[in-house]
């Protein structure tokens, strides 16, 4: 009898505790879903369904049906949010289709999962909770072409899911994991998938990169330019299976060579903060394994600066000045860089993993070649 009423005791304890857990405010979703902000510092977000809708407000508890409607318009109000011009929530809101065949609209782009919408300092913004897989979803068309290679477009899909699990939690502070621009991963919903892209998520499903057994980190690029970079040439990070390896794979990349002309005045311009002005000679004093520009000295009114390639090029643009891999032209009026490549060089090159696909590579063979002693495997979320 004692035992009976110890094991009772014992599941209702159970009960609570796992409650708690999933009730409980800011603690991490199922490490299956991820929280992806879309949208920040908005003043207006449109919403529109198809189908009824539920929005639960997380201050009060509160759920409530909405029918369909041709828009709704949320704004700030306060520290609240009003949705339309007659439903007035709390600082934070999750809204949920009520037909699974149905997805929100979120300005006008289809969105799987729900959306949460946080008031931050009297701005809008918008988080879309969605499982990783179906995330991949919409990061695949716009970081590859699904036109290409199957192959590659798989390594792609696993480079992206690896990275995406590594960073769980990176803006757990405000409210979400990922952000969808460059400094996470580039995402666009619904509206950017395409047959092809989607198939490679789903013959990887849960695939990931992993070193010794533990999840690796995960970066790659578009083009190396012929040589991959070594992390610690870039980032600092001492990582065994970023160290660079030659790619003669990705010469038919639109930006395996490029040149571009900057004035002096470009120059100052973009390093007005560290107190460039009236440049007067630009030396390229070092260069890495790899050939990027490793140190680099500006002589100019006020002084000298000494800078690495890398911070350089991100001070400059990573879009305006493609890569660290370049020279620069002896001329007279504009400096002109003449470089190879585009993205950071570390990682997976993606005009490589396309050039070895067709010449027959899969994705393993891919993915191994740039993250030497790396192998994929099935991670369990």
């Amino acid at each position: 009898m004692k035992n009976r009423f110890l094991k009772a005791l014992l599941a209702v304890f159970l009960c609570l505790l796992l409650f708690d857990f999933a009730s409980g405010a800011g603690r991490r979703l199922p490490a299956d879903t991820l929280r992806v902000a879309f949208l920040t510092d908005q003043t207006r977000i449109h919403l529109k369904c198809s189908s009824s809708f539920t929005v639960y407000d997380t201050g009060s508890g509160r759920r409530t049906r909405f029918e369909p409607e041709v828009n709704f318009v949320i704004t700030p109000v306060g520290e609240d949010i009003m949705i339309g011009d007659r439903k007035k929530a709390g600082r934070k809101i999750q809204i949920s289709s009520r037909d699974s065949r149905e997805f929100l609209r979120i300005n006008g782009r289809r969105y799987r999962g729900s959306i949460i919408i946080l008031n931050s300092e009297g701005t809008l913004t918008a988080v879309n909770e969605i499982n990783i897989e179906d995330y991949l979803k919409g990061v695949l068309p716009m970081e590859i072409s699904p036109r290409w290679p199957m192959e590659s477009v798989k390594a792609q899909a696993i480079a992206a899911r690896t990275y995406a699990v590594n960073n769980l939690g990176k803006y757990g502070s405000r409210g979400y994991d990922l952000t969808a621009d460059i400094y996470s991963q580039v995402y666009a919903g619904m509206e950017v998938e395409d047959p092809r892209s989607n198939r490679a998520v789903n013959e990887t499903r849960g695939k990931v990169i992993v070193y010794k057994g533990n999840l690796a980190r995960s970066y790659f690029h578009s083009c190396c330019g012929g040589h991959t970079e070594d992390i610690q040439k870039v980032w600092g990070s001492d990582i065994p299976y970023f160290k660079g390896v030659y790619c003669p794979f990705c010469s038919d990349s639109p930006r395996a060579r490029w040149y571009l002309d900057l004035s002096p005045q470009d120059i100052e311009a973009h390093l007005s903060r560290h107190g460039i002005r009236e440049i007067e000679t630009i030396k390229l004093l070092s260069r890495t394994g790899s050939g990027r520009v490793d140190a680099m000295k500006i002589s100019h009114a006020g002084g000298e600066l000494e800078v690495t390639g890398h911070a350089f090029r991100m001070t400059v643009g990573p879009n305006i000045l493609k890569s660290a891999l370049f020279t620069i032209g002896i001329s007279e009026g504009p400096y002109r860089f003449y470089g190879r490549g585009w993205g950071h060089g570390v990682g997976m090159c993606q005009w490589g993993a396309r050039g070895q696909a067709l010449e027959g590579k899969n994705f393993r063979e891919i993915l191994s070649y740039y993250m030497p002693g790396t192998e994929v495997r099935r991670w369990s979320y």
